[in-house]
C-alpha cells in the first residue's frame, strides 16, 4: 500500500471483512416461522447472526481465508445490512482509511515481529481485535524526533522506534485495551 495508495480503499474492507470466522452472533428474534437447510425456527425464538461467519462464505468470497485486496470485500456484512446498518459505517471507513494511510506512508518497512498465526483474537469483546501486534520497523519515512514532543531531540526506547531515532530495527507492540 504504500507504493500505491489507491489500494487504501479496498484494503480497509478487506481488513473489515476478514478477521473472525466467529464472532459468537448477534442476537434477534424471528419475526415469522421460518426453515433454513432442515431447521425449523418458530416466530419469537432467538437466532445468532454470525456476521463474521458471513464474511467468510465461500459462495460470496471465493478462497475466503485469503486476504486479498482486490475489491472483493465491498459486500462484506461487518457493518449490519438494511435496517440495521450502522449509521457510522461511512465514517469508520474515513478514519481507518486515514489512519491506514498514515501508517503506511511513516513506515512503508513495517512488518510483523511474529508469524501471522502466533497473533491471538481477542474472544471478549463483540468487536475482537488482535490481543496485540508486535511490529518491527526501520524507522524509514521518519525524521528523527517527529512525531515526539520535543522535535529534533534523541530519543531512546518506544519512542525511538516511532520516530526513526534509532539505527537498528525496533520492536514495538500495540496491546489492545482490556
Amino acid at each position: 500500500m504504500a507504493d500505491d495508495t489507491d489500494l487504501l480503499p479496498d484494503a480497509v474492507e478487506e481488513i473489515m471483512r476478514a478477521p473472525g470466522k466467529s464472532s459468537g452472533g448477534i442476537p434477534r428474534y424471528a419475526r415469522a416461522d421460518l426453515d433454513i437447510d432442515g431447521v425449523t425456527i418458530r416466530a419469537g425464538e432467538l437466532v445468532l447472526l454470525d456476521n463474521g461467519a458471513a464474511n467468510h462464505d465461500a459462495s460470496a468470497f471465493p478462497d475466503p481465508d485469503l486476504f486479498e485486496v482486490t475489491g472483493r470485500a465491498r459486500s462484506h456484512l461487518s457493518f449490519g445490512h438494511g435496517a440495521r446498518y450502522c449509521i457510522g459505517a461511512p465514517l469508520a471507513r474515513i478514519e481507518l482509511q486515514v489512519a491506514f494511510g498514515q501508517l503506511v506512508s511513516h513506515f512503508p518497512r513495517m512488518r510483523l515481529a511474529v508469524p501471522v498465526e502466533d497473533l491471538t483474537l481477542r474472544r471478549d469483546v463483540l468487536t475482537g481485535g488482535r490481543r496485540s501486534s508486535p511490529w518491527l520497523g526501520d524507522g524509514y519515512g521518519l525524521r528523527q524526533g517527529e512525531g515526539t514532543s520535543t522535535p529534533g531531540r534523541a530519543c531512546s526506547g518506544p519512542a525511538a522506534f516511532l520516530t526513526g531515532a534509532s539505527s537498528k530495527p525496533r520492536r514495538a507492540t500495540v496491546h489492545s485495551a482490556v
